[in-house]
């Protein structure tokens, strides 16, 4: 989901000099000079599982990681998410020069059976790949770890797996009963060749057809929009659903499934009685206390499957078969808590196995797949080489290679007027840069801040960041030095890495306050100050973006989402009030940068916003890279309608039962609509891929667009385009999704 919009937000009243009186207990326990080499963490009270702070024996090499099996462990595990022995810390692990099959095995490394088993019932293999057509050793491969701390130790450890790893991501934790048991979800008997096998001499059904996947949260997958009628007899167009917050690695439903199922849930008089349906199928059952999203009125979900792939059942719409996927709500609703990308990693693989199986069945060639994702991250190095772009590359470049066009959708972001990005150059003679960080109080999640710097050397350092706390504590941290605690009661960590193109430092905070008790970070204006050494090239950026903690809609209160300041930013006009939407040069924080950083590679197509009546960008719509700087970050391809007008907010699509019509609004909106569009353009032959929906973009400003309802001011009086970095290659006009009158005239 991308970020919730910030159009009523209003400025806040900074004070970095003086300490409230509510937080006078820290200055208490603090050092007024408190150095980080003379930090102590304190020594944990709780004996309840979960609650200990010790970590495995040695760093992994990723910050997150340490500190979720450190200090930041209570948080990571909360109550009642995993209270057993073993807790088991979701992990996606890039892979380089071997399978993934013969690195979940082990044998090569492991020789104590007891350790062998546990590693082995450790891993998932997201997507058996298709063969690769470059040299072993540089074949890659990504597997899903739900990794003891043992486990989680031996994979930073053991040096027979260091040539072969890549990358770590720490992913948000499943709750016990989600947690994969062994050979849960298995891959195709045969894998990919043997799918390839069976489909080699189906003969193609030309272009019309097109697979569709959405990964979401809370989808109603029995409504109206996602059916066909067989004479009195409802049937889905849902090939394959996939439930992840199921137990034992998530419950999935086939159409044959879905089909027995809406039998058995009609009435005599030929009515589907929904909610019968979804008890049946599990998705939700009220003798249970957990989070039923898809019982709700309106769905993200839902929402946004209508605006990609829902049409009227009269329709016969068999040429747009769907298979989609329901995140965790633990996976959903902890923003705070890791990454959402093992889970999409996932999710994807089973999609494009759906495709191969629905072909198999229907006696097909393979088919182009859709899938539209529609959620945001804020932190990353917004360069491409993030934690999902190489998974979406390897994917779409695999299946190109067997002529099958996989396309990725993604949403740019709400994030452009949410003060989380600030960037910095050293080219003036001063080699010092400051800006604020606010932390609210009452925040019950951790918070993070991410600083991104060009490639640090292999040793020694050009930069020292220092953090200064709202009680005047300061703590420092260099260029390939160790992680540091921040305060004597270990409320927060800094840390320093490095990949092969650039330089990480890490900020890691716990919550201002949270019902779990314990040692809790002050709330306040912490100064984020970076001093340059020498080395750091004139025309270098460096970034800064805090990471994601807000609460997500419909779910209970637990974050509030941090944001960085400082004295040049100007958040409203001063006379009329209105939020700005240009930069001050001036400015460390920047409005620019802000896109969502999961959709920063070259494959996705990315979509922004704009009110469709004002044909205005959307406030809130993310924005790339702004000139004098060029990319990376890379701007979205398009804007699509997110809002009808700056009144009415969202667009009209399904709500969670049949009939039902909700708007929804956010660039999560506008990119399905845009999913839709790219369908139907590999529908009719063409290759609905970012070149085709710029050029339809640049098709539709240069055309008067539809009158349903008319732009204001009319042609050619209307507004310009948003600037590339925000808008693309233009605005596209897509057509409302549901045809009742939201207008008086």
């Amino acid at each position: 989901m991308a970020l919730p919009r910030s159009r009523k937000r209003s400025s806040p009243k900074a004070n970095s000099k003086k300490a409230s009186a509510k937080r006078a207990s820290f200055k208490k326990a603090s050092s007024k000079k408190a150095s980080p080499k003379k930090v102590s963490p304190k020594k944990p009270s709780s004996k309840k599982p979960g609650f200990g702070e010790s970590p495995p024996a040695t760093s992994s090499g990723n910050p997150y990681v340490d500190w979720a099996w450190g200090p930041g462990r209570p948080y990571y595990f909360p109550p009642g998410l995993q209270d057993g022995k073993d807790q088991r810390m979701t992990l996606l692990v890039q892979l380089k020069g071997i399978s993934a099959e013969d690195f979940v095995n082990g044998g090569f490394f492991l020789k104590n059976e007891r350790r062998l088993r546990e590693w082995q019932s450790s891993f998932v293999i997201p997507f058996p790949v298709l063969p690769q057509s470059v040299a072993p050793e540089e074949q890659t491969a990504w597997v899903i770890a739900f990794a003891t701390a043992t486990v989680s130790n031996t994979l930073a450890t053991a040096p027979d797996l260091r040539p072969y790893i890549v990358s770590v991501v720490l992913g948000r934790p499943l709750n016990t009963q989600s947690l994969p048991g062994v050979g849960s979800m298995p891959p195709p008997e045969g894998g990919i060749a043997a799918m390839l096998a069976k489909l080699a001499n189906n003969a193609s059904v030309g272009p019309r057809r097109v697979f569709m996947g959405v990964i979401d949260d809370g989808i109603a997958f029995a409504n109206a929009r996602f059916r066909v009628m067989d004479g009195a007899r409802h049937r889905t167009r849902v090939q394959d659903w996939w439930w992840m917050a199921s137990p034992s690695g998530g419950k999935t439903l086939n159409k044959s499934a879905i089909d027995a199922l809406f039998d058995l849930c009609t009435t005599p008089d030929g009515v589907l009685q929904e909610d019968d349906f979804y008890f049946q199928a599990g998705l939700f059952d009220f003798r249970d206390p957990d989070h039923k999203a898809a019982a709700w009125h309106a769905t993200h979900g839902t929402h946004v499957m209508d605006a990609a792939a829902g049409y009227d059942p009269a329709e016969n719409r068999r040429d747009r078969p769907i298979a989609c996927v329901q995140l965790p709500n633990s996976v959903t609703a902890l923003v705070d808590n890791g990454s959402l990308v093992p889970y999409i990693v996932w999710a994807i693989g089973f999609i494009i196995i759906s495709m191969f199986m629905y072909c198999i069945r229907e006696g097909i060639a393979l088919l182009p797949v859709v899938i539209n994702f529609s959620y945001g991250r804020l932190n990353g190095p917004h360069d491409g080489t993030g934690d999902v772009e190489p998974w979406l590359k390897s994917i779409t470049e695999s299946f190109a290679k067997i002529g099958v066009r996989v396309r990725f959708v993604l949403p740019a972001g709400n994030s452009f007027l949410s003060r989380t990005h600030a960037q910095m150059i050293f080219n003036d003679g001063d080699p010092v840069r400051k800006f604020n960080w606010h932390i609210l109080p009452d925040d019950g999640t951790q918070s993070f801040v991410e600083i991104w710097t060009p490639k640090p050397p292999a040793a020694g350092s050009r930069l020292t960041l220092t953090l200064t706390d709202p009680l005047g504590d300061s703590y420092s941290i260099r260029e390939n030095q160790a992680s540091q605690p921040i305060g004597t009661l270990l409320y927060g960590s800094l840390a320093h890495t490095s990949t092969a193109t650039r330089g990480t430092f890490t900020i890691m905070l716990k919550p201002t306050g949270s019902l779990l008790g314990g040692t809790f970070a002050p709330s306040g204006t912490y100064e984020i100050k970076l001093e340059s050494t020498g080395g750091i090239a004139a025309n270098a950026y460096i970034d800064a973006w805090v990471a994601r903690d807000d609460t997500i809609p419909g779910y209970p209160h637990a974050g509030r989402q941090s944001f960085f300041d400082d004295a040049a930013y100007k958040y409203r006009d001063e006379y009329s009030g209105r939020l700005i939407q240009v930069d001050d040069p001036g400015s460390l924080v920047q409005r620019q940068g802000t896109i969502n950083s999961i959709a920063t590679g070259e494959e996705p197509i990315v979509i922004g916003g704009f009110l469709r009546k004002e044909m205005t960008a959307a406030e809130y719509t993310a924005a790339g890279a702004a000139p004098p700087r060029l990319p990376p970050p890379r701007s979205p391809d398009a804007v699509a309608p997110s809002d009808d007008s700056y009144v009415l907010e969202g667009r009209l699509a399904a709500g969670s039962r049949s009939g039902s019509r909700v708007p929804v609004g956010g660039t999560s909106v506008a990119a399905p609509q845009i999913a839709r569009w790219v369908a139907d353009n590999l529908a009719g032959g063409g290759n609905g891929d970012r070149a085709a929906v710029q050029a339809k973009a640049t098709y539709d400003e240069a055309n008067a667009p539809p009158g349903d309802p008319p732009p204001l001011p009319p042609p050619p009086f209307s507004p310009p385009p948003p600037p590339a970095e925000r808008g693309g290659s233009g605005r596209i006009w897509s057509k409302p999704l549901q045809k009742v009158k939201r207008y008086e005239w």
